[in-house]
């Protein structure tokens, strides 16, 4: 299998105050093989220098095809990373598009976790296409992948945009004349396009595809997890409104290849829920930031939490305060559902801009969070 850091036959065509709900629901890795290095948006090269538009240098793998457990050799099979989601069961389809949308955590991610939530079905070519995002080292991105034949070598970029936190998105693919175009929407607005020459006109939506003797998941939604700070991502994920282009998406089944134990995904017609939390946080009813004057004395908002399945007691906290600021929860450290009032207090505090993390946290020690982002003049 050949990693490749390029596209070639690609054709670009890019465009390129607060309440808060917890819903209550359910390894770190490295990359295999060779794998090019993340300096801004586009792909680079293994070793290359790094320039323009830059972060931080990762490794940075490509999305995968999934083999199904005792389909494949060890070495088709690497676990250097895990895949846990849903994939569709129902009758064979040979659609010309798909498409899901998704909201995105309300929360800056971690700079220390690499993964993808993504979209895939084989084409009639035997390319793997897949659409979706990521958590590129702090930066949620939108990511496409297509592949040659029997995905022997990869076409991708982890991050072709940033997204906004807390928007919603729809993220399709259709194929054509060989072509599979990705495309990214936020309402009616095109945000990119990307074109490969995959060589395929339809996708094969089936539960499983062959490819040199080897069985792959095929349609599927899910996420691929290579470095995360907690066992799991600190957020959960819903595929809505997933469709083609002869009609919705249902009967999913469930999978996990060297997933952790206690993973849920949860289906409901054409949604899909990949539930890696116990419980989920969303502001409600205001935006995720606010501006104060440096005279008010105080804000308020309120925070609903509701959960998925059991999780026991939530705590709940704030980190990132400056001086002269503090920030109180009116009810906290009891099980969901329950609402809280937010206070946040102003002393003196300096002008300027503050990212505020609300973290939840069950007894069982896991975590997850929001971000509040408070200016003050």
């Amino acid at each position: 299998m050949s990693f490749v850091s390029r596209a070639p036959a690609l054709g670009l065509a890019f465009v390129g105050i607060a309440a808060l709900v917890l819903l209550s629901s359910g390894p770190a890795g490295s990359s295999f093989g060779p794998a090019p290095t993340r300096a801004g948006p586009a792909l680079v090269p293994a070793g290359a220098a790094a320039s323009g538009n830059v972060r931080v240098a990762h490794p940075v793998p490509h999305p995968s095809a999934i083999p199904v457990r005792g389909s494949s050799p060890a070495a088709v099979h690497p676990l250097t990373h895990w895949w846990d989601g849903g994939y569709y069961g129902g009758p064979t389809r040979s659609p010309t598009s798909a498409k899901m949308t998704m909201t995105l955590p309300d929360a800056v991610p971690s700079s220390s976790e690499f993964y993808y939530v993504l979209l895939s079905s084989w084409d009639n070519a035997g390319s793997y296409d897949q659409i979706g995002i990521s958590n590129d080292y702090g930066t949620w991105g939108w990511t496409w992948s297509w592949t040659s034949s029997c995905a022997g070598s990869y076409y991708y970029t982890p991050n072709q945009m940033a997204l906004q936190r807390g928007a919603t998105y729809t993220f399709a693919m259709t194929i054509a004349s060989g072509n599979v175009t990705f495309t990214v929407t936020q309402g009616t607005s095109v945000l990119g396009t990307i074109i490969g020459a995959s060589g395929g006109t339809h996708f094969v939506m089936t539960g499983f595809y062959t490819c040199n003797s080897v069985s792959y998941y095929d349609y599927t939604d899910y996420e691929e997890i290579y470095a995360t700070v907690q066992t799991v991502p600190s957020f959960d994920f819903v595929f809505a409104h997933n469709s083609v282009s002869n009609g919705s998406v249902t009967n999913w089944t469930s999978f996990g290849s060297g997933a952790p134990s206690g993973l849920i995904t949860a289906f409901q017609g054409n949604t899909v829920r990949q539930e890696n939390q116990g419980f989920s946080m969303r502001f409600l009813g205001a935006s995720d930031h606010v501006t104060l004057a440096a005279t008010a004395k105080a804000y308020f908002t309120n925070l609903s939490l509701t959960r998925w399945f059991s999780t026991g007691n939530v705590s709940l906290s704030s980190a990132g305060l400056p001086a002269g600021m503090t920030l109180s929860f009116g009810s906290s450290g009891v099980a969901p559902p329950f609402n809280s009032t937010v206070t946040i207090k102003l002393s003196s505090v300096h002008a300027g801009t503050y990212l505020i993390t609300l973290t939840g946290s069950p007894v069982s020690g896991s975590y997850t969070y929001l971000t509040l982002k408070v200016k003050v003049l």
